[in-house]
């Protein structure tokens, strides 16, 4: 990353409507020449349309049908956003009995429940309209809170860019097929063991608990910090959500057995082949024709060894090598104490590692840094006020969910 947290943010810290309702209306000569925008601006409108490939999805060319500028292309899209802890519908099991359990489907859920063949609904798992960017940082007041994304998890553009920006960390090369996955804990403060066993003090440790996927490439995935006590399964959702690339195995240690695992990774891609060991106490499910219960038949036939044989069980030392790798060039202690600057750290470290990773493959980094999403924002908040203001009254998908009211828990 280039110029750290450091970086200030002048669209949050100036008050740019005067000015942006003071220029001139016309998208297409907006679009095409940059008229009235800043250099920072404009710096945006160009990553918009190319490096950060926002315009991919957002069409930044005019409509033939309206001669307008919309900002989406109308498609469904998987982006992966994390479930939003704050959603009541979780805690309203009269209406919803799985509880935080339950995950929205998005248009392959809608087409499922309307009667659809499951080769026309499984490929729609997960995937919502992609919204326009029109008025998308309009507000009826400095201090009124927008959430975006589908359920409203994101609660600023600063949050939704950097998502999108880091969501995918192996941009660099082509992507592996499989996905890796384990944990680990990371000191937080607390004296070692040398320490204790010579003046006879009590450990008083605090840890967190760090969840990393790689590929069989080396390249880090998605990385997660908890608590010492969220499991390994709870994690999985989050880190599924940062990672873009297709991929065809999801593997793990045996922590990470149980239907909650693989209905998360199945949602999230319907053919991935979920390999992770039954324990020895494993029964059949109901149905008895799951992936798991084919592992513990194969386990019953041949053996373990056969089975990680037969599955390339092996891998899975890629992710043990990438925490070993973690521990000894960045360390095995967090710095900061309090957890959202310890997930700061953690995925700027991950992004260092991974750095390391791919400078010993000869290749680079191709992610937005700090500076080129603030010029990204900047051009966001102009568009959304300048470009749009005679378009379509189009939904823009956003859920104007209050603040939250509490941090994330320690």
């Amino acid at each position: 990353m280039e110029r750290g947290d450091e970086i200030s943010l002048p669209f949050c810290t100036r008050s740019v409507l005067p000015r942006l309702h003071s220029l001139s209306k016309s998208s297409g000569s907006y679009l095409g020449t940059g008229n009235g925008l800043t250099a920072q601006e404009t710096l945006g409108l160009s990553l918009f349309n190319g490096k950060a490939k926002c315009a991919t999805c957002h069409t930044s060319t005019a409509d033939p049908a309206s001669g307008k500028v919309l900002f989406t292309d109308f498609t469904y899209t998987n982006n992966g956003v994390p479930k939003n802890p704050m959603n009541p519908f979780y805690s309203e099991l009269a209406f919803n009995p799985l509880g935080a359990s339950w995950i929205d489907l998005g248009l392959g859920g809608y087409l499922k429940s309307a009667g659809y063949d499951v080769s026309v609904y499984t490929p729609e798992l997960g995937k919502f309209k992609v919204p326009t960017l029109r008025n998308v940082d309009t507000r009826p007041s400095a201090g009124f809170v927008k959430a975006y994304g589908h359920n409203g998890y994101f609660k600023s553009l600063e949050q939704i860019v950097h998502f999108y920006n880091t969501r995918v960390l192996s941009k660099a090369q082509e992507p592996g097929s499989l996905v890796i996955v384990d944990s680990t804990g990371l000191r937080v403060y607390g004296k070692d063991e040398w320490h204790q066993e010579k003046h006879g003090v009590p450990a008083r440790r605090t840890w967190r608990k760090l969840h990393l996927a790689v590929d069989e490439n080396h390249q880090v995935l998605a990385c997660e910090l908890t608590t010492p006590e969220v499991g390994d399964p709870t994690a999985v959702p989050d880190l599924l959500a940062q990672i873009e690339a297709p991929f065809e195995v999801f593997m793990g240690d045996g922590a990470f057995d149980g239907e909650t695992v693989s209905n998360a990774v199945l949602v999230k891609q319907p053919e991935t082949q979920v390999v992770v060991p039954p324990h020895k106490t494993a029964v059949y499910s109901e149905a008895g024709d799951t992936q798991r219960d084919e592992h513990i038949r194969a386990i019953a036939a041949h053996g373990r060894i056969a089975w990680q044989r037969q599955n390339d069980y092996g891998l899975r030392s890629r992710v043990e090598l990438s925490i070993q790798c973690y521990k000894r060039i960045i360390g095995n202690c967090m710095k900061a104490r309090a957890l959202p600057q310890q997930k700061t750290d953690l995925l700027r470290n991950t992004v260092a590692l991974h750095g390391f990773v791919k400078e010993a493959q000869g290749c680079g980094l191709v992610a937005l840094s700090s500076q080129q999403e603030v010029d990204c924002l900047a051009f966001l908040v102009h568009c959304a006020v300048e470009i749009l203001p005679d378009a379509f009254d189009l939904d823009v998908g956003l859920v104007h969910a209050p603040a939250p009211t509490h941090g994330v828990v320690e």
